[in-house]
């Protein structure tokens, strides 16, 4: 029965992405003369639900209003529960790691958490305050636990927040990825965690980490091993031959962590949409990608909008 109904699922995720925005769209939208006038674009066209701005400049409240709608969507179109809880996990732990931080800042409220996540953000909020991390995934537990070890052992940084909870975040993806049928999911964990592990090694030459304290910041669970991520740090450029071909394409971007990253993007989807199977979840997670990726560039445009960027020049940004 939830095969039929994932194949129900797939004929209207077929009809929703004929919305998504293609280049006409968002070079009308890179025409608008001013960032009142593209965030009106935006709004009349429904896209954030509507969602009556004040003031045009706080268009990440519509953005974020989108992305909550789209996550709705997934959560009502995926039938493959370890899938969905894979994709989700991303957003959980961004949530996660705003709670963590507004707990020791002594922040009240959930600005910055995604609603339309996992678990409901201001019972979370609250239970994170108490300590109490029973109702959320072990290793979520385990990450929260060890933020407040660090904190109560002086090591008040935003960044150990970030570091803990991220690891257990990759943790988390892979225990998921491991328990769905789906392959392209395993493939896509394995790959986030190996791009990942690369350009974290860029930045963090960049920013003159020792080796250990680049070592202790290695994600477990890809197929490049230890070993080849520290031999690359110590400049032996042989060790490039361990590395697949779709991890070596980020690693060779000359230190350039911006044009790693949008690699690892680039690859990300052709993992998903490579030999593509309508009859199950894959045409949802493929749109799902299209459709975050529309609201990054949107992100982009507005961004160049509201910095008065050359019009020629906004639309160079815009690659689908």
């Amino acid at each position: 029965m939830s095969n039929e109904k994932q194949i129900f699922a797939n004929g209207r995720v077929a009809v929703i992405s004929t919305k998504l925005f293609g280049i006409d769209k968002f070079n009308r939208l890179a025409d608008c003369n001013n960032i009142a006038e593209a965030v009106r674009v935006l709004v009349e066209g429904g896209y954030g639900g509507g969602v009556a701005l004040a003031d045009p400049n706080d268009y990440d409240n519509m953005l974020r209003a989108e992305l909550d709608s789209a996550l709705a969507e997934l959560k009502e179109l995926c039938f493959d529960k370890n899938a969905l809880a894979f994709l989700l996990c991303e957003y959980d732990f961004v949530n996660a790691k705003t709670l963590m931080k507004a707990k020791y800042m002594r922040i009240d409220g959930t600005n910055g958490c995604f609603v339309g996540a996992t678990y409901e953000p201001k019972q979370m909020a609250k239970d994170f305050v108490d300590d109490d991390y029973s109702a959320y995934p072990k290793l979520m537990a385990e990450g929260c636990d060890a933020v407040d070890g660090r904190f109560a052992d002086g090591e008040r940084s935003p960044s150990v927040v970030d570091v803990e909870l991220d690891r257990a975040m990759y943790a988390q993806m892979r225990a998921y990825a491991r328990k769905t049928t789906l392959a392209v999911v395993k493939k896509l964990c394995a790959f986030r965690i190996d791009a990942t592990n690369c350009i974290t090694l860029l930045r963090a030459k960049k920013a003159g980490y020792s080796a250990e304290k680049y070592r202790a910041m290695v994600l477990q669970g890809g197929k490049v091993s230890e070993d080849t991520l520290l031999k690359l740090w110590s400049g032996d450029e042989k060790a490039t031959s361990d590395l697949y071909d779709e991890v070596r394409a980020v690693y060779d971007c000359d230190g350039d962590v911006l044009r790693a990253e949008e690699t690892k993007r680039k690859t990300e989807f052709a993992l998903l949409t490579a030999d593509a199977d309508s009859l199950s979840v894959q045409p949802v997670l493929v749109y799902f990608a299209r459709k975050v990726r529309e609201i990054d560039l949107v992100r982009t445009v507005l961004i160049g909008i509201k910095n008065n960027l050359p019009r020629e020049e906004i639309k160079a940004n815009i690659t689908l």
